[in-house]
């Protein structure tokens, strides 16, 4: 990580005025779960990092009765996740700070960090989305508000000037008979970033849906509103008293699963019955004696071999070897002592020799076979070299 300066304001007005003399040289630090992995990849290398954790006034989660919800931008995903009334009135909100990393990175991560980062999996930017939030955002002119769906411009883009700080969140009160859901797709349960995230928003009035809204993650370089669902008629509310779903005939009515489960069978050719397809080892005239461990209802696509081919070829128990078993059937049928069937004496086997198939046999001694006699010395074995005792080789033995 190459060398900074490191500024620690202690108010919004400070923290405008230092990103407003050091222009695109400076960023700012409110958690660091984003800034700091891509300082030390040289991602980014700024100059001077401005340190947010003095300002107080962007750590606070303010309610105005029955108006909106002011969310300071580091304000942690750990007390989003654990704020009661958040829960309570924005349940989708709550839902999304409780999938950002682990505890430990939602102690540290803040909503404005996460949106300022502008990824376009960022977790807790659809629920704000389909709430119709606001940002607002103080510059060297004054503060601003910019809708949270005109915030993000590209991936980790956003309409914030070099000068310019995300103060706080202000989201509308949703009203009541209200309710929200966030749900994202990962390739692993915990601790991933999501493949797709999908928020909505609904609100219901005289037993109808008066207003839904839909916000998706990922499946764009920013946060979008899925407009087409928004605008559709809308229609009895999904719980309401006597409303009752109808199914609808044929293959549209059906669940997708139901779907891909319904096959057409195809007529029997004619002729005797033979055995099924599907190789169930229960089923045919099969005997057990060809059943093998990989063979079995579990298993479809193996069709039926017989798991010991040893027994099926008539070969002698004294030729089985340790790789001759229902845990091979890809081996092939040879002698696992392939001195024995060439009638190799036992007084010539040596430590190489062994169930191992590939072994040529040969003598481990071999100044027995040549029948040489004298003195035998150290280095005098299954090694190729010989020699006496005083390291002079020997020429007669070998």
């Amino acid at each position: 990580m190459r060398r900074f300066e490191l500024a620690m304001p202690g108010s919004v007005d400070e923290c405008v005025q230092i990103l407003k003399q050091r222009g695109t040289g400076a960023k700012v630090l409110a958690g660091g779960t984003d800034l700091v992995p891509q300082m030390k990849n040289a991602v980014v290398k700024p100059a001077c990092v401005v340190d947010l954790s003095g300002v107080a006034a962007l750590r606070q989660v303010q309610r105005e009765d029955g108006r909106a919800l002011r969310i300071g931008a580091a304000v942690t995903a750990r007390a989003l996740e654990r704020d009661e009334h958040v829960r309570a009135v924005y349940p989708a909100l709550a839902e999304s700070a409780a999938l950002v990393g682990s505890v430990q990175i939602r102690n540290l991560a803040t909503v404005g960090g996460n949106l300022c980062n502008a990824a376009p999996s960022a977790d807790m930017a659809p629920p704000l989305v389909a709430l119709d939030a606001e940002a607002v955002i103080a510059g060297p002119g004054g503060q601003r508000r910019v809708p949270l769906a005109e915030f993000f411009t590209g991936v980790r883009r956003t309409v914030l000037a070099p000068d310019e700080l995300l103060v706080e969140l202000r989201v509308p009160a949703p009203g009541p008979r209200s309710g929200g859901h966030y749900l994202r797709h990962t390739p692993r349960r915990e601790l991933d970033i999501a493949v797709v995230g999908v928020a909505s928003q609904l609100t219901l009035a005289n037993g109808v849906c008066a207003k839904a809204r839909i916000a998706l993650a990922a499946v764009a370089p920013t946060p979008v509103r899925a407009t087409g669902r928004r605008a559709r008629p809308r229609g009895p509310a999904p719980h309401a008293r006597g409303h009752r779903a109808r199914r609808r005939p044929g293959r549209r009515g059906r669940a997708p699963h139901q779907r891909s489960a319904r096959l057409r069978r195809l007529p029997a050719p004619p002729g005797p019955r033979a055995d099924p397809p599907h190789p169930d080892h229960r089923a045919g005239p099969r005997r057990s004696l060809t059943w093998g461990p990989r063979h079995g209802p579990q298993a479809p696509h193996v069709r039926h071999a017989p798991a010991e081919p040893w027994r099926a070829s008539g070969m002698p128990e004294s030729t089985w070897g340790p790789r001759h078993g229902p845990q091979a059937p890809h081996v092939r049928h040879a002698p696992a002592k392939p001195w024995r069937a060439y009638g190799m004496p036992e007084s010539t086997w040596g430590p190489r020799h062994g169930p191992s198939p590939r072994l040529r046999p040969g003598p481990a001694q071999p100044w027995r076979a040549s029948g040489t006699r004298g003195e035998r010395g150290a280095g005098h074995g299954p090694s190729v070299h010989c020699y006496r005792r005083d390291m002079t080789p020997c020429a007669s033995w070998c």
